[in-house]
């Protein structure tokens, strides 16, 4: 059986297959390099994931696994939330994921600089989505919940520690 994995990252394709141990070819979005970008434009984290399930799975003919998630700070009415990967603005032409991802940092904390740590609850919540070209297989959706701490720590990954 073939998985489209709707993602570019190596690294999220390593995690998968090593957590899914199946008789699966996992591939990805550089598999299909004509395949035109879904727009990630709902208001849910699940509505995103189910979007780009859909649409990858339509376009290549493959079973497909898409996520969306994000880092919801109570503090700030639950932002960064769906815009969390471009919480500080767009990509710039040629910017490295991790200058986006201090970016986004330096907003956040900008942002609670003068919210005490007890008020700096969070959550970091991921929305996954199966689908085949023809529906929805299966949907699911988790939350890790935590604080925001006063500074930048931590590496690899989403960005916010």
């Amino acid at each position: 059986m073939r998985i489209l994995v709707a993602t570019t990252n190596r690294g999220k394709m390593s995690e998968l297959s090593a957590m899914l141990d199946a008789d699966v070819q996992w591939l990805s979005l550089a598999d299909f390099p004509g395949v035109p970008e879904v727009d990630e434009d709902g208001d849910t984290f699940a509505a995103n994931a189910r979007k780009k399930a859909l649409g990858y799975a339509k376009a290549t003919g493959c079973w497909t696994i898409a996520d969306d998630s994000g880092l919801m700070v109570d503090a700030i009415g639950g932002a960064p939330g769906i815009h969390s990967a471009r919480f500080s603005g767009p990509k710039l032409e040629g910017e490295a994921r991790t200058l986006i991802d201090h970016r986004n940092i330096a907003k956040l904390l900008s942002l609670l600089k003068d919210v005490p740590a007890d008020k700096r609850t969070c959550r970091f919540v991921c929305a996954l989505c199966l689908a085949s070209p023809d529906k929805v297989l299966a949907e699911t959706q988790g939350s890790l919940e935590g604080v925001i701490i006063d500074k930048e720590a931590g590496e690899n990954g989403f960005g916010y520690a």
